[in-house]
């Protein structure tokens, strides 16, 4: 469903006394961002709407890792929390709808007594739990991976370079704009077989992008948000907006509406503002609820600095793809350790092309 918006457009702040009596609809209130917890905001919408009506749920939820904006919870809270707000809001989705749900890992201990628990594990199981107890044919589409390059380095294991999207539909007539986030062709001229007719057998508009986000040779490259990236702020885990961005384009239409009940700074509500969907969010911290109001506020005059899908960077304009000197130095001691002197240093070198570029 298409929402008309006002034309005078601000996102607004509400609390869970000023939501009662302050919010009348999406249309005159399209970009609402609900300070408080996100059960308090479900059961305010389940008062106020008697059907489905959100098109959208993208959300990354708490993982339990000990991170400044979690409780300190046991595992059966925290699965009694997250049980508690799947259940309100699966019945709010509509039919025509998407759930968009990104996690990682638990990582218990440290050192070799390390161990990690894949979350999608567990809200799977959640999700599919409450479904059926609800009569909703939740159906798992897609679990998406998406992988980044930065992150802490392990010392015990491999280091974690991925997180996962479960993306679920609740009936089979769901909006999906597969031509919106369509990548480039790989080999935009290859041909059918003879047999088939020998046509062209890629698409115009851009080939599937696949369940596997890795980015490396196309658009897809979404690096997570970290200490030097575009939009950093205050909050230590944020979402990147281009991941939301692909997500939202391919699952709903303009107007629709988008809801995040773990909001965080908002960054899902500056995609919709963007891509001019509308948007409820929902978060209980003060400083990020204030920092997302200001976020999505420039996003909707179009004044928000981010980092867009213009495709995976060349390391080699970085500033930190430089070699360190002490590098460059034990370098050339190994080599001439190695062949004795410069001279057939070089000559070993020179077998590789870009050494005389």
């Amino acid at each position: 469903m298409i929402i008309e918006m006002s034309k005078e457009i601000k996102a607004q702040t509400f609390s869970k006394n000023t939501f009662k009596n302050n919010f009348k609809d999406f249309k005159q209130n399209p970009y609402s961002l609900f300070k408080g917890d996100s059960r308090n905001l479900l059961n305010l919408l389940d008062n106020k709407f008697n059907k489905p009506f959100i098109d959208l749920l993208v959300t990354s939820p708490p993982y339990n890792i000990g991170k400044e904006y979690e409780g300190d919870l046991s595992h059966e809270e925290y699965v009694a929390l997250h049980t508690d707000v799947i259940t309100k809001v699966l019945p709010m989705i509509r039919k025509t709808g998407s759930i968009c749900w990104q996690v990682g890992f638990q990582v218990n201990k440290t050192g070799r007594k390390a161990s990690i628990a894949p979350l999608d594990f567990l809200y799977h199981e959640l999700f599919m739990k409450i479904a059926k107890s609800l009569d909703i044919p939740l159906k798992l589409k897609n679990r998406i991976i998406w992988r980044f390059g930065h992150g802490g380095i392990a010392k015990t294991r491999f280091s974690g370079r991925y997180e996962v999207v479960l993306w679920y539909t609740l009936g089979d007539n769901y909006t999906f704009n597969l031509s919106d986030v369509g990548e480039q062709q790989k080999y935009p001229s290859k041909r059918q077989t003879l047999k088939k007719g020998g046509k062209i057998s890629g698409q115009f508009l851009g080939k599937n992008p696949e369940d596997v986000w890795d980015f490396k040779e196309t658009v897809w490259d979404i690096p997570n948000v970290k200490s030097n990236h575009t939009e950093k702020t205050l909050h230590p885990c944020q979402f990147p907006i281009e991941l939301i961005q692909k997500l939202t384009l391919a699952l709903t239409n303009k107007g629709d509406l988008v809801f995040d009940p773990y909001a965080g700074v908002h960054s899902t509500g500056c995609s919709s503002a963007m891509l001019d969907r509308c948007y409820i969010g929902s978060e209980l911290d003060e400083k990020y609820s204030k920092m997302g109001l200001k976020r999505v506020n420039l996003a909707i005059d179009k004044k928000l600095i981010y980092r867009k899908g213009n495709g995976i960077m060349n390391p080699k304009e970085s500033a930190f793809s430089v070699m360190p000197e002490a590098w460059l130095r034990m370098s050339a001691r190994n080599l001439l350790k190695e062949y004795g002197n410069a001279k057939n240093a070089y000559k070993y070198l020179k077998q590789f092309p870009e050494i005389d570029k």
